[in-house]
């Protein structure tokens, strides 16, 4: 068995040798942004083995993870942009320069993770100069819009703008589905979209206040609903009736826990 800085050297060198002339007519003809939604496509799959919970199916899709960004860097060095080393090298100097609690002179001064957080945004603001227009302006642009939304209402919250409790942004999905009701016999296409979102905005800020990531809720509530509509689909139902029926099996049965 390799120890890791054999096997992540090994990765590099593959990566070397997939780009040379006699080495993959795919990847040599790949670039950074070719690459993004693989990088993408490979970090859900790593999620989605992590949330299930799946040690050795983790494993593989971290591996995954791990060779595009080795991939992807050394694409960059390739054009003479920086290398996999000075990656590397920025990202220790950096959790270094955040962590004076562990490195710094006066290490062990911090007691809990509220106050880590709270001294790590201080430092990229005033130390690395990160300031933004807007406390907004943190979340990327290229986030999916379920993970920018629930990073708005997070880094809002932040700022203190925030329900005072779960049952206090449970209301206002209530609001919201209201005026979803009220606009849908509008025939206003536009008006429907933009209050839909208004109460899928809502949903996000409940799920910000109970601590649960609306990614991982919407994820556990999509296989539910996998393992129940092939339940129904294997049956062959005829009417809808038929088929809510069956629905009704499935969720009260094992086959919703599958």
């Amino acid at each position: 068995m390799s120890d890791t800085k054999e096997a992540l050297f090994s990765l590099y060198q593959m990566a070397q040798r997939l780009m040379q002339k006699n080495g993959c007519p795919w990847d040599r003809e790949q670039t950074p942004l070719s690459m993004r939604q693989y990088l993408i496509e490979e970090t859900f799959e790593a999620v989605d083995a992590i949330g299930q919970n799946d040690a050795l199916h983790a494993k593989e899709e971290l591996g995954d993870v791990l060779y595009n960004v080795i991939f992807m860097a050394y694409l960059y060095e390739l054009r003479g942009d920086f290398t996999l080393a000075q990656v590397a090298d920025e990202m220790h100097e950096k959790l270094v320069r955040r962590h004076p609690h562990v490195f710094g002179d006066n290490a062990g001064y911090l007691d809990t993770k509220e106050q880590v957080k709270q001294q790590w945004d201080q430092i990229k603001h005033t130390v690395e100069g990160r300031e933004k227009k807007s406390v907004l302006d943190e979340v990327p642009d290229s986030f999916p819009p379920l993970l920018k939304a629930y990073k708005y209402i997070k880094k809002a919250a932040s700022k203190g703008f925030d329900w005072p409790a779960s049952q206090d942004a449970l209301k206002k999905v209530s609001e919201e589905t209201q005026e979803v009701s009220e606009v849908l016999d509008s025939n206003n296409p536009e008006r429907i979209e933009e209050e839909l979102g208004d109460l899928l905005l809502a949903v996000v800020a409940v799920c910000k206040k109970c601590n649960v990531s609306p990614d991982a809720a919407l994820s556990r509530s999509l296989k539910k609903f996998y393992n129940r509509y092939t339940h129904v689909e294997s049956e062959n139902p005829q009417t809808l009736e038929q088929m809510l029926t069956l629905w009704n099996e499935a969720k009260n049965s094992s086959i919703d826990k599958a």
